[in-house]
C-alpha cells in the first residue's frame, strides 16, 4: 500500500492580486480535482504582512502526485497563476517518496 503524498506550493502574489490569485486558486482546485489520487487543498493566506500564501495538496499517493507534477494541466493552471507571482514563480516542496 502507498503512503500519502503532499506538496506545499508557496507564492509570493503581486502587490494588489490577492482576489484575482483566489479567483485562479478556485480554477486550480476545478482542474486538480479531477486528477486521479487527488484528496484535498487547503490554502493559507499571507500572515503578519507577508503576501506568501501557502497552499498544501495532498494526494494518495506519490506516484499520483509524480503524475500530477509532471502533467499538462498543471503546467497549464501553473502558467495562468504565474502572472499573479513576484518572479512570475511557485515554491514547491513535495514530502513523500515522489518519483
Amino acid at each position: 500500500m502507498s503512503s500519502p503524498a503532499v506538496l506545499i506550493a508557496t507564492a509570493r502574489v503581486r502587490a494588489g492580486k490577492d482576489p484575482e490569485f483566489a479567483t485562479w486558486k478556485a480554477r486550480y482546485d476545478a482542474v486538480i480535482g479531477k486528477f486521479p489520487g487527488y484528496l484535498s487543498s487547503d490554502m493559507m493566506p499571507p500572515a503578519n504582512g507577508s503576501n506568501e500564501w501557502k497552499i498544501l495538496i495532498n494526494f494518495r499517493s506519490a506516484d499520483d502526485l509524480g503524475a500530477w507534477q509532471q502533467s499538462t494541466e498543471r503546467a497549464e493552471i501553473i502558467a495562468a497563476g504565474a502572472r499573479l507571482c513576484e518572479d512570475s514563480k511557485f515554491g514547491e516542496v513535495a514530502q513523500g517518496d515522489v518519483p
